[in-house]
């Protein structure tokens, strides 16, 4: 037989191969994944399902997986409106709510949204809290509590700078028709109504000169059988607003005898002989610093001739790990002051305020 004549055994037998050969490649092109893939959309059942079986935590890749396909079009009110919304309207979700944006001091700030769902015929709230990054990211869950509620577990678990956002939303739910008296009245009656509190006094209105001006108000409250006080610091301005807590930090006057320094604007921090010596001179031979546990700060009044008045050091306190607050007492313009005080670093911001008497 001609071995160019093609047999029908023969044509089938390269038709089989040639159909398993597309039956291959087939096969590993859907096994295979490119990068560029699109993951997969979470549905909404996954989603509840968790909800259901009480693994809520189990549902922030769902969330997150939202946040991602929001346009960026949309500002960050509007991403945490439509976060909200698409909650609610999950069969497994009764509300949702923004409870507030960027309330939460932190790196990004946080925002919360409160959620309500049905758990074994009980209503359960819990915060969802939102990191305000870019993109917009779920952080955990947490059990919703009333603002009076969450503000004392604060309080109580001496985390007592995350209740400013609670004084902050009292604040700004007061009448335009009050004056900054009387606001400053009607904040300490709701600090001192809360069951975590002991006592609120306002110690002084606006008599911090800083810009904006503050005010002080002392708070008393009970820690571990101790009463405990702290200084809340109001802004007054437009918007009354907290600045922060303050606490008492110790310092001793250090007599810097036959010894001067330069006159600056502000407060001059030394915190190594180094310093020390650069800018004090000094007759005889300089007065010791043990700067590995001390900072040295010296600063001036706005006018320089004799005799300088060695002013009182009222109070020093710290708002913030970088903000402190110096009051002190003079006379005149012309005074001067040197203390010791544990250490801090060179980046803090002190602010003075004289009163005079």
């Amino acid at each position: 037989m001609n071995k160019f004549i093609k047999t029908p055994f023969a044509c089938m037998q390269k038709f089989t191969v040639a159909v398993l050969y597309v039956v291959f490649f087939i096969v590993a092109g859907c096994e295979q994944k490119t990068p560029d893939e699109e993951p997969i959309i979470p549905q909404e059942e996954d989603f509840c399902s968790f909800v259901n079986a009480e693994n809520i935590d189990k549902t922030i890749p769902f969330v997150d997986e939202f946040l991602i396909g929001l346009t960026n079009d949309l500002d960050d009110e509007q991403k945490l409106q439509a976060l909200a919304a698409w909650l609610k309207a999950l069969p497994c979700i009764i509300d949702a709510d923004v409870l507030c944006q960027s309330c939460i001091e932190s790196e990004p700030p946080i925002s919360e949204i409160v959620i309500s769902f049905d758990e074994s015929g009980e209503t359960k709230e819990f915060i969802l809290d939102i990191s305000m990054g870019n993109p917009l990211k779920a952080e955990n869950y947490r059990v919703y509590e009333e603002p009076e509620e969450e503000f004392c577990s604060f309080v109580n678990a001496e985390n007592i700078d995350k209740t400013i956002p609670f004084i902050d939303e009292f604040l700004s739910g007061l009448t335009n028709d009050m004056d900054d008296e009387q606001k400053l009245q009607a904040l300490a009656a709701w600090l001192k109504a809360l069951p975590c509190i002991i006592d609120a006094t306002i110690l002084c209105q606006s008599c911090n000169e800083t810009d904006p001006p503050t005010s002080e108000i002392l708070i008393s409250f009970d820690k571990s059988g101790i009463n405990k006080e702290l200084i809340l610091i109001i802004a007054t301005s437009n918007l009354l607003k907290v600045v922060g807590y303050s606490k008492e930090i110790p310092f001793t006057v250090f007599r810097l005898s036959n010894c001067a320094y330069p006159m600056i604007p502000g407060i001059l921090i030394i915190n190594s002989h180094e310093e020390y010596k650069k800018h004090v001179y000094c007759v005889y031979e300089h007065p010791v610093v043990d700067f590995s546990e001390h900072t040295l700060l010296l600063a001036h009044g706005t006018l320089l001739f004799p005799p300088t008045e060695i002013v009182p050091v009222t109070s020093f306190l710290e708002v913030s790990s970088e903000k402190y607050i110096l009051n002190l007492k003079a006379r005149t313009r012309s005074w001067a002051i040197s203390i010791l005080t544990p250490k801090l670093t060179n980046e803090v911001t002190i602010t003075i305020n004289v009163q005079n008497y």
